[in-house]
């Protein structure tokens, strides 16, 4: 087995009819190039824990399902305030979360397991002819070469009904693409490494700034799955799922996103198209980090969807999703440059509802958790369980509610070791929020009329109450008499942000329910 592998150009793949968009970066073109692919990894090394336990997502082999879809936002920009590492982070991840522990199952009913492409390829073709009748519930296949990863998609996208799912196994190995991405333009697809160690399987592109690799993968189909693999050092997204094309059900499992030019994932969407958007996403167990500390310019952000419904994203860990120019370095030869903060760790905007983030830890981003932008709203939803640490260094808000309606905010721990005032702000006449049993060291801030419901918050935490505040873990290190059982008892908390139930009469205050 090969472990290092090149693409070079590949065709053209299509023009997509949807707009387009003058990319900050210059004109971005309307033509996608076919594909390149990728792998999952399940890191076992989780088990090697030490106090610094984040909850941290390399954990439990990954998921599959499908996506589809890229554009990008020029809205984006506005709100906003060594080359690449490609390899795993294990050592920063000393402690597996409770909640990853699961396995991705394996394919299950009538499953046929191919050893080539071409006969992947013929079972295809023999399914489609014998569509209704086809006994086949999941088609397998292991690839070793990016050419065959390539092959293995583009043949899976010529099924002409949804069955059988098809299941890629990437085998370990460094596959680097040189120019063109992975597109997913039919549904049931899996992607995922063959171990479940996502370090063992690592996709990257050409950098963040030379163009070349604008993607790894490009999701235009509904119920894909990515787990179990480390993928960046691409132009623009990570991964893109377009919403525009009605990408719905993506499952990201196990995944470490790492530099990328803008947002590491991105769900697009086209406001023209109201019926068509991405729904009931879940990413969970993953990383996004830029390397080098900081990222390439400002117009970058951790998970940002637009017009997105029923997501779920919890058990993830965000790092270093900041803004170079905040911290008096040089922005990327090209990028957008300006003073405002990178967008945020997790973002759900532009009519976006019932989005649930739960259990993530966020550490050193310009901005943590946001629901809505300016007049670009979100409606529902919870934020929950969630540690968020900044140090000293220059950042924003740790949790921000803009134009956002009937939201829920419970039970989170923030703590901010820089200037800025406040750990949560709601804002704009339209907000409406509960916002109880939060632990922070910095004000919740009302501001431009907004309206919220605030009970058992506690603002004024004391870092030696933490068992290591500088790497994020906000938890507690004794029993804190102001947070220890001084909560309000929610029904929508059940938990906390290890998993373990909160089931001992009241609920302290903050992500983590302290245990003798």
């Amino acid at each position: 087995m090969k472990t290092t592998h090149f693409l070079l150009l590949i065709e053209p793949w299509k023009v997509f009819s949807m707009p387009r968009r003058k990319s900050p970066w210059g004109t971005r073109f309307g033509i996608n190039f076919c594909m390149v692919s990728a792998r999952v990894v399940f890191s076992a090394l989780c088990g090697l824990c030490s106090l610094f336990i984040l909850s941290l997502p390399n954990c439990g082999p990954a998921v599959s399902f499908n996506v589809q879809g890229v554009t990008t936002d020029t809205a984006d920009e506005d709100q906003s305030i060594s080359e690449d590492d490609a390899s795993g982070t294990n050592d920063d991840q000393a402690g597996e979360a409770e909640n990853c522990s699961a396995d991705l199952p394996m394919p299950q009913g009538n499953v046929v397991t191919v050893e080539s492409v071409s006969e992947l390829k013929d079972q295809i073709e023999a399914a489609n002819q014998n569509a209704g009748g086809n006994p086949m519930d999941n088609l397998v296949i292991t690839v070793d070469e990016i050419n065959d990863l390539k092959t293995a998609v583009t043949e899976s996208n010529k099924r002409t009904a949804a069955a059988p799912h098809v299941t890629i196994f990437v085998a370990d190995g460094a596959y680097n693409i040189e120019s063109s991405f992975i597109v997913i333009t039919k549904g049931n697809i899996t992607i995922r490494g063959e171990s479940g160690n996502r370090d063992d399987v690592v996709i990257k592109g050409t950098g963040m700034g030379n163009g070349k690799t604008y993607q790894i993968f490009q999701i235009q189909a509904a119920d894909t799955t990515i787990a179990d693999m480390t993928i960046g050092n691409v132009a623009t997204h990570v991964i893109q799922l377009m919403g525009e094309k009605s990408a719905s059900r993506v499952h990201i499992k196990n995944v470490r996103f790492f530099d990328a030019g803008e947002q590491l994932f991105k769900g697009s969407y086209d406001s023209s198209k109201p019926d068509q958007l991405a729904d009931s996403g879940l990413i969970e167990c993953s990383l996004f980090e830029y390397t080098d500390g900081v990222g390439p310019s400002s117009y970058i952000g951790g998970i940002d969807v637009h017009y997105g419904k029923d997501w779920v994203v919890r058990d993830n860990v965000f790092r270093n999703i900041k803004n170079p120019k905040l911290q008096g370095q040089s922005c990327l030869e090209g990028a957008p440059c300006s003073s405002n903060p990178a967008e945020h760790a997790i973002h759900f905007w532009s009519d976006s509802e019932n989005t649930i983030a739960e259990r993530n830890t966020i550490i050193n981003c310009d901005r943590g958790i946001g629901f809505g932008l300016g007049d670009r709203g979100h409606n529902g939803g919870i934020i929950r369980n969630n540690m968020i640490y900044h140090d000293n260094s220059t950042g924003d808000v740790g949790i921000g509610l803009e134009s956002a309606v009937d939201v829920k905010v419970y039970n989170n721990t923030i703590f901010y070791n820089n200037n800025y005032t406040n750990a949560i702000e709601y804002r704009f006449t339209i907000t409406t929020a509960d916002i109880i049993n939060n632990l922070t060291n910095k004000k919740i801030q009302k501001r431009d009329l907004a309206t919220a419901t605030l009970v058992s918050n506690y603002t004024a935490a004391d870092p030696a109450w933490f068992v290591e505040v500088t790497q994020g873990n906000l938890r507690l290190n004794g029993p804190v008499s102001e947070i220890v059982d001084q909560g309000e008892t929610l029904s929508d908390v059940t938990d906390d942000i290890d998993g373990n139930a909160r089931s001992d009469g009241s609920h302290d205050i903050g992500a983590s329910e302290y245990v003798e």
